[in-house]
C-alpha cells in the first residue's frame, strides 16, 4: 500500500530562511535612524532634553560615528525588535499561504508576540538609559500601557491594510480616482501605520510617564501627556514610515 503523499517542505524551509534573512537586513537598514528617534522621545518624555535637539544630536552622532553607532547597545535593541517583528510576520504569512489559511490573524499574532516580547524590553532599557530617575524596575501599569500600544500598532500595520484596501478600491472605482490597485494597496499600507500613531502615542507616553514619576497621580501624568504629545506624535509618525 503506497504511503500518504506529503507536502514538499524544502521550498517552505528555504522561504522561511529567506524571511529571516530579509527581516535581519531590514532591521539593520532602519534601526540606526529609529534609535535616534526613540532616544529623543524617551529623553523628552523624561524631561532630560527637548525632543528636536535630542533628535538632531542623535543623528549627528550617527553621521560622525556610524560604525560605533550601529554597534551600540541602543541600536542593537532596535535591531532585535525589528528582526523579531519582521521575521514573525514574514514566517507567519509564508506558513499561512502554505497551509491554505487566511494570513491576517496569524500575521498579527506572530508579529505582536515578536514585537511585544522585545519592544517592551527595549522600552524598559531606554527608560533606564535615558531617564532622569535612578534605574529601577518597570511598574506594572507601564507594562500594561506598552502592551496595549503594541497590540494596537500591530493591528494597524499588519491586519488593517488588507481589510481596508477592498473598501478603498471600491471608492476608487465608484469615483473614478486615478489610482491603480497596486497604488491603492501601497497607499493603504503607508497611511494606516501613520494614522495609528494618533492612538498609540498617548499609550507610549503614559507608560513612560508612569515610569518616570511612579508616585504621581493621574492628573500629573495627563499633564505630561499634554505637554509632550503634539511634537512626539509628529516624530512617531515619521518613525513609523521606515518601519
Amino acid at each position: 500500500m503506497p504511503e500518504p503523499q506529503q507536502k514538499p517542505g524544502g521550498s517552505v524551509v528555504l522561504r522561511l530562511a529567506g524571511d529571516c534573512v530579509a527581516a535581519a537586513a531590514a532591521s539593520v537598514a532602519v534601526s540606526p535612524v529609529v534609535t535616534a528617534m526613540d532616544r529623543a522621545i524617551t529623553r523628552n518624555a523624561a524631561g532630560a532634553q527637548r525632543l528636536w535637539p535630542a533628535m538632531f544630536e542623535g543623528l549627528g552622532q550617527l553621521i560622525k560615528q556610524p560604525i560605533r553607532n550601529i554597534r551600540s547597545t541602543p541600536t542593537k535593541w532596535l535591531m532585535l525588535v525589528y528582526s523579531a517583528t519582521y521575521a514573525g510576520a514574514n514566517a507567519a504569512h509564508t506558513l499561512s499561504v502554505y497551509l491554505g489559511i487566511k494570513p491576517a490573524l496569524p500575521v498579527l499574532a506572530a508579529s505582536t508576540i515578536g514585537n511585544m516580547s522585545t519592544g517592551i524590553a527595549k522600552d524598559r532599557a531606554f527608560a533606564r538609559m535615558y531617564g532622569v530617575v535612578a534605574a529601577k524596575g518597570m511598574p506594572l501599569p507601564s507594562y500594561g500601557l506598552f502592551f496595549s500600544r503594541d497590540v494596537l500598532a500591530m493591528a494597524f500595520v499588519f491586519t488593517l491594510p488588507p481589510l481596508v484596501t477592498p473598501a478603498i478600491t471600491k471608492a476608487v472605482d465608484d469615483y473614478n480616482l486615478p489610482l491603480t490597485p497596486a497604488q491603492t494597496s501601497l497607499a493603504t499600507r503607508l497611511t494606516t501605520p501613520v494614522v495609528s500613531q494618533l492612538f498609540s502615542t498617548p499609550l507610549h507616553l503614559l507608560g513612560l510617564a508612569v515610569y518616570n514619576n511612579t508616585g504621581g497621580g493621574v492628573a500629573a501624568h495627563l499633564q505630561t501627556l499634554r505637554e509632550t504629545y503634539p511634537e512626539t506624535v509628529t516624530l512617531r509618525m515619521l518613525r513609523i514610515i521606515p518601519a
